[in-house]
């Protein structure tokens, strides 16, 4: 992405989250008091505030010489508490004869530690209102919720990050003592600020997948074309079914200090 400023002298970056000032080294002067670079970080999942100074000091002094940095603590990993899933699965409408019309079931699947959708041991009655066989084949959203306690010490912290990781999915929104954040699957990473407290707190991560096992389900002719999971083999390499896989597998809270 290009960005154009105006002023005189060099491109500086300054990253708010370290408080790290570098300089960009591939720029071009415009003729009316211009600089453009081009901003290959914006996507890295860290916002970055851009301006032209003369030298890093004076970038620094520009920001009124406050520029703070940022120290992670030990992370607190809530991987295996009992968090509580609602799968809501995407599967055909048989009373549809529109086939891009989704059925949506839902299935309450309790408290359980954070792992992979095809090793939930699923009852047959489960299985049976989703349409499927087996889990590796569900497809769909899911919300996992927990309430957990956070240390007596935590108002020493500036604030927390929320850090995951999953499958071959995304998530889409994250949810902190009802205040939701705008979910970063470029990073895998989430600043709640100062939302956590000592205490109490409720945690939300709504988790979205994508269609391939219930399509793989419903058109076995997908397995004889060599591609997993009804993923066309002319456009992706045939994939691992073993690697391919739904769900949220952990969550931790990093808090962090700041000067």
């Amino acid at each position: 992405m290009k960005i154009t400023l105006e002023g005189n002298g060099v491109p500086y970056q300054l990253d708010p989250y370290t408080g790290t000032v570098s300089q960009i080294a591939d720029y071009s002067d415009g003729d009316s008091g211009t600089v453009t670079f081009t901003a290959d970080s914006i996507f890295g999942g860290t916002a970055m505030i851009y301006a032209v100074a003369g030298n890093a000091e004076a970038f620094d002094a520009a920001a009124g010489g406050k520029i703070g940095r940022v120290v992670e603590d030990e992370p607190i990993d809530l991987s295996g508490e009992a968090w509580h899933l609602v799968i809501h699965s995407y599967g055909p409408d048989e009373e549809s004869s529109d086939p891009g019309i989704s059925k949506i079931t839902d299935v309450d699947f309790g408290e359980r530690p954070l792992g992979k959708w095809a090793e939930i041991q699923a009852t047959g009655e489960q299985l049976s209102v989703l349409g499927i066989s087996d889990m590796k084949y569900v497809s769909g959203t899911a919300e996992y919720s927990l309430t957990f306690t956070a240390p007596e010490n935590w108002s020493s912290y500036s604030g927390a990050v929320l850090s995951f990781e999953y499958g071959k999915d995304q998530i889409g929104a994250v949810i902190v003592n009802g205040t939701e954040l705008p979910a970063n699957n470029a990073s895998d990473r989430v600043d709640a600020g100062r939302l956590i407290h000592e205490g109490r707190n409720e945690i939300t991560v709504r988790l979205h997948t994508t269609l391939c096992g219930r399509t793989y389900a419903e058109h076995s002719g997908y397995q004889d074309a060599g591609a997993d999971f009804g993923m066309s083999p002319v456009m992706f390499a045939p994939l691992n079914p073993e690697a391919y896989f739904n769900g949220l597998l952990g969550v931790r809270i990093i808090p962090y200090s700041s000067d």
